[in-house]
């Protein structure tokens, strides 16, 4: 995603309004974590906003609130 940014900068500062197809949609996505430690689970609280539906997986067996 990030390896547009700097041709997405530029077109917005020469105004130019394309939809761009390059980048990365994450709306209706399903993000895996493999291992749901505190890292895990922040990255996944802020996906929340973005629509994504989010599977963590971790070794004890333990339910977590941020992973389905």
């Amino acid at each position: 995603m990030l390896k547009n940014s700097k041709q997405f900068y530029q077109k917005q500062n020469n105004r130019i309004w394309k939809i761009d197809t390059t980048l990365l949609e994450l709306y209706g996505k399903t993000l895996g974590f493999i291992g749901t430690g505190s890292i895990a689970q922040e990255a996944a609280k802020r996906l929340e906003g973005f629509g994504v539906e989010i599977i963590g997986f971790n070794t004890s067996g333990k339910k977590s609130e941020s992973f389905s």
